[in-house]
């Protein structure tokens, strides 16, 4: 029954849309400023959408995801009951939240979440070009979870340490992610860990958590200090497993942690 509950939780996706409105909350606590909480609603619905949109587009079972794959293939109603509903919710809230000029501006990221794997006649899918698809993976989660929020409440000068924070952040626990599907991508595309191996790029992820590290304790933020530490111990795992419930519950649930470390 346990198992159940956590496949369900993790392979409909609803534990990283609950970690985006995590780490939304915990970046208002560390910005100080209120919390949109409709705003929370668009963004468990986009990333719902998001990432039903992404992984229930595949055309055969991935044995390197096995469970999830299996699990994708038998709920295909309720995936698509999701994607519809999670689009209709994040339309609906976006207009209600958006001005013109941050609808715009939002575009090229909806483009980058919708061509991410769609292949058309011109394009193979973004996430086919050499090195890109973390970087756009981290600049999709930086615009969702550090500058529309700032924009939102009418805040004119950007954190930009925020941004970059959330920024880098992402790449780092993505990393891991590449890592284990390099055997797959070794074939199809170029990325961080095909360049530099397994090893490297997972020292490269934990180097990436020591350089955010450094200033939070610098700076006084003991709290995200903290945080950054247990990350960091998280990714040991990576070293060694390929165990999807690593990824999918644990790691993914670094983001959903966040509030519980964020500045109160």
């Amino acid at each position: 029954m346990i198992k159940k509950a956590i496949d369900f939780l993790i392979f409909s996706h609803f534990w990283i849309s609950i970690g985006a409105v995590s780490l939304l909350i915990g970046n208002y606590k560390t910005l100080n400023i209120e919390i949109n909480y409709a705003y929370l609603s668009l963004a468990f619905f986009s990333t719902l959408f998001g990432y039903s949109l992404q992984y229930s587009s595949q055309e055969k079972i991935n044995n390197l995801r096995l469970i999830q794959s299996i699990w994708v293939e038998k709920n295909k109603s309720f995936i698509l009951v999701c994607k519809i509903v999670s689009l209709l919710a994040s339309l609906f809230f976006a207009m209600l939240l958006f001005d013109i000029k941050l609808f715009f501006l939002s575009i090229p990221f909806f483009l980058i979440v919708f061509f991410y794997k769609t292949k058309t006649t011109f394009l193979k899918g973004l996430r086919t070009f050499p090195f890109v698809k973390i970087f756009l993976i981290a600049s999709c989660w930086a615009w969702v979870c550090s500058i529309i929020p700032q924009y939102l409440c009418c805040n004119i000068n950007l954190d930009w340490g925020n941004v970059l924070y959330n920024f880098i952040f992402i790449v780092a626990i993505t990393i891991p992610f590449d890592v284990r599907d390099l055997n797959y991508d070794l074939s199809n595309l170029l990325t961080i860990p095909t360049a530099l191996g397994k090893r490297k790029s997972i020292f490269l992820a934990q180097f990436l958590i020591i350089s955010l590290l450094i200033p939070c304790i610098f700076y006084g933020y003991y709290e995200i200090a903290f945080y950054l530490i247990f990350v960091f111990l998280v990714l040991i795992p990576a070293f060694f497993t390929k165990n999807e419930y690593y990824y999918l519950f644990m790691l993914d649930g670094v983001l959903v942690v966040f509030p519980i470390f964020a500045v109160w």
